[in-house]
């Protein structure tokens, strides 16, 4: 069929038909469509060239070309998304702009991006690894904190700054490369990393942060670039690391830098160090060697505390003090070497160091604190150089293999149980310089003699026990704990016992000159004992008869006005106490404490209130005399057979 419209025009009907019949159909799928794309958009918030947020549950996203910048917790909690693409376009994150996507397996970042923010993929667990762009300049606090699944990374040579928790607990990670273009890196920022086994740290960092490297327990070598001056407080803390080596520059490694690495075994130090501060290698259990520096100036507190395998170790002239506990607890440690120039042992600075032999102090020591060189029980030598100005308590207290010491006479005074529990220690001369000696030589149980040098103007001995004048008494000082003999009899003519404490003495008899009486604590084979009427009133806290173990009868003076406190502690023998009638003052705590053979006691009328916890474990206790009006307290701590007979 052939239609005719106007003359020299024909239309073909059937391709008429085949034309409207393809709009029609073109017309349909664009109508069926537009709700699609309508849809697909409607996922995306979008400011400008900002995308605000994304709301969909796709697992695969792709971000609309043209987009500048992904806000601020744009796909933030999204746990449906697996894979996202990144156009070019797009130059900035928002923070957390990818925040706790859990289920985010990979992502393709832009070439133009410059920095990642804060939190940014911070909580992507399932983030498996991650390719950053080489403009990349810094890394956000957080940024990729928590990302558990992320085993390999890349920080740009163009980075200057990875944030604090940057990667912390990034628990797949294994091994990163920290380019010298980084100027920081922030505290924590691999905290925790437990898989990661290797860390190159290249020339060119200055700061890196409190524990950044904290608890890498995979980590086994580390070497510090001399481009970092301070390695920092806690940077390696309770890491796995075996071998450091810190190159020339860094001057200062601060507290705990290195501590609680229990697998450390060799550290190289630098010249040009200068201090190592409090607790740096702190409980480095298996250190074995280690190198100071002819620069160093300061040893922390406790800088090597625990550190048991460590052999031997040279202090430099250069350090002024030794601190307190820097040695402590180093059972290994046979010899020390302290150079000249070192002017002060802190207290406890080689406490416990149970394998050392010998010490020698020099000269420009001046002082040594307390306990320095306390439980060294393989101490045999000691060397005590002659600047010594002052030694403290208890420095040598515990050094059982200590037979024999020489005390140079620049010092003057022998202070509290400077050699408590020398078990060894056989004599000991007064030199002619000494003017006060206290409570120093008790447990020295091998200790027979004292002897005095004769220029001395404040000490002799007869026989061997220490005597001193001082105005118008003498005073019985010390009494050789290892002295045979079981029964004393104390020189007519002595006004004051000071000490007696520690000694083998069974019984003693007093002259009538004496007035005041002292320390009998730990006279262990002490029977019986009865104090002299003419003492003084007021010695109620000077007199001790404390571990007296074998001590069964004690008659106190009558002008006595007061016990003072733990002055029958651990009397496990005593089984009877004669107590004088004025007791004014009262009674001290833990008076009879673990006196366990005690049957019964008279409690004085002038006693106004009984605490009953002095007798605190005496298990024996059955009867206590005493007045109507002596108040009870504290009845508790008796054993419920223990009765009460009121004598008046």
């Amino acid at each position: 069929m052939k239609i005719s419209r106007k003359k020299g025009n024909s239309v073909n009907m059937n391709n008429f038909r085949k034309k409207h019949v393809f709009t029609g159909a073109l017309i349909a799928l664009f109508v069926l469509c537009v709700p699609c794309l309508s849809a697909q958009v409607d996922k995306f918030e979008i400011e400008g060239t900002v995308l605000v947020s994304y709301k969909g549950r796709d697992k695969q996203v792709i971000v609309p070309d043209g987009i500048t910048e992904i806000g601020r917790r744009a796909f933030s909690n999204n746990t449906f998304i697996t894979d996202v693409k990144v156009p070019n376009s797009v130059t900035a994150l928002g923070e957390r702009a990818f925040y706790d996507c859990a289920n985010l397996v990979s992502i393709s970042l832009p070439s133009g991006l410059t920095s990642i923010a804060d939190n940014t993929f911070d909580g992507c667990e399932s983030l498996g690894s991650v390719t950053l762009p080489e403009k990349i300049s810094s890394i956000g606090k957080n940024a990729f904190r928590m990302c558990s699944d992320l085993t390999t990374i890349n920080i740009p040579k163009g980075v200057t700054i990875i944030g604090e928790d940057a990667f912390r607990a990034c628990s797949s990670l294994t091994n990163i490369t920290i380019p010298g273009s980084v100027e920081t890196i922030g505290k924590e920022a691999f905290y925790n990393c437990e898989n990661l086994s290797r860390v190159i740290l290249e020339h060119g960092i200055v700061q890196i942060g409190s524990e950044a490297f904290g608890s890498c327990k995979k980590l086994t070598s580390i070497t510090i670039p001399g481009s970092i001056t301070v390695v920092s407080r806690r940077l390696f803390l309770y890491s796995g690391l075996k071998e450091v080596k810190i190159l020339s520059g860094v001057r200062i490694i601060e507290e705990n830098a290195f501590g609680g690495n229990r697998n450390l075994e060799s550290v190289e130090l630098p010249e040009g160090l200068t201090r190592i501060i409090e607790y740096a290698f702190n409980n480095c259990v298996k250190l074995k060697q280690i190198n100071l520096p002819s620069t160093l100036k300061i040893i922390g507190e406790s800088a090597f505390t625990e550190c048991k395998s460590l052999p031997q170790i040279i202090i430099p002239g250069g350090v002024d003090n030794i601190e307190q506990s820097a040695f402590a607890n180093c059972d290994n440690l046979s010899a020390v070497t302290i150079n000249n120039g070192v002017s002060a042992i802190s207290n406890s600075a080689f406490t416990n160091c149970v394998s050392l032999e010998k010490i020698v102090i020099p000269g420009s020591v001046k002082t040594i604190g307390t306990a320095a060189f306390e439980g060294c029980v393989k101490l045999s030598s000691v060397q005590l150089g002659a600047g010594l100005r002052e030694i403290d308590d208890r420095i040598f207290s515990g050094c059982a293999s200590l037979s024999s010491i020489s005390i140079p006479e620049s010092v003057t005074e022998i202070t509290s149980d400077l050699f408590k529990d020398c078990v060894s220690l056989k004599t000991f001369n007064i030199h002619k310089n000494i003017q006060r000696i206290a409570n120093a030589f008790e447990g020295c149980h091998s200790l027979t003699a004292f002897t005095v040098d004769k220029g001395n103007k404040s000490f002799y001995t007869i026989d061997g026990v220490l005597f001193r004048k001082e105005h118008n008494d003498i005073i019985l000082y010390a009494y050789p704990a290892g002295k045979t003999g079981a029964n004393y009899i104390v020189p007519d003519g002595t006004t004051v016992i000071h000490s007696v404490a520690g000694s083998k003495i069974k019984t003693i008899v007093f002259p009538k000159s004496i007035t005041r009486v002292g320390y009998f604590n730990n006279c262990t084979e002490l029977t019986t004992i009865t104090l002299p009427e003419r003492m003084d009133e007021d010695i109620s806290d000077y007199i001790s008869f404390s571990g007296c173990v074998s001590l069964v009868s004690v008659t106190l003076p009558k002008r006595m006005r007061g016990i003072p406190q733990h002055m029958f502690l651990g009397c496990v023998s005593l089984v009877s106490v004669t107590l004088p009638e004025n007791i004014s003052s009262g009674f001290g705590s833990e008076v009879f404490k673990d006196c366990k053979s005690l049957p019964s006691i008279r409690i004085p009328s002038s006693v106004k209130y009984l605490d009953c916890r002095i007798f605190e474990g005496c298990e024996k206790l059955r009867t206590i005399y005493l007045s109507y009006d002596t108040e009870i307290r504290y009845n508790s701590y008796l054993n419920k057979d223990t009765k009460f007979v009121y004598t008046d």
